[in-house]
């Protein structure tokens, strides 16, 4: 009865290690994914900053260049949105996996529990 209890408390614990495990990797990819738009969007923005620096030596008036650099923030905002809505994007998939995770695991130790008190009655 003992060792019964034991290899339900062992496969318990084997459980919760891949179940972490698995959490690891959910968070390793969301991670892996935020780095890659964060390199985008600081690309975009030495870009823009480029793209402003070449405005202002190439600008013949100064309503040139106003007219040049609020076209520049309109696609710096554009890049910005578009970061947001992928933020999200990356955030939602991983808290939905990472939901669908804990519900597999929590389900699958109330059985584990279940059978064992049964067991050990």
């Amino acid at each position: 009865m003992q060792k019964e209890i034991y290899n339900t408390f062992n496969e318990l614990g084997q459980t919760a290690y891949e179940a972490v495990m698995k959490m690891g990797e959910v968070n390793l990819r969301a991670g892996e994914k935020l780095l890659e738009q964060q390199f985008a969007l600081t690309g975009a923005l030495l870009e823009t900053g480029t793209r402003n620096l070449e405005l202002m030596s190439q600008a013949r008036t100064p309503q040139e260049m106003l007219n040049g650099q609020a076209k520049l923030i309109q696609d710096c905002g554009q890049q910005w949105l578009n970061s947001c809505r992928g933020t999200v994007e990356i955030v939602t998939e991983a808290r939905n996996a990472a939901g669908e995770l804990v519900e597999e695991n929590v389900k699958a130790a109330s059985e584990k529990v279940k059978q064992a008190a049964s067991k050990a009655a």
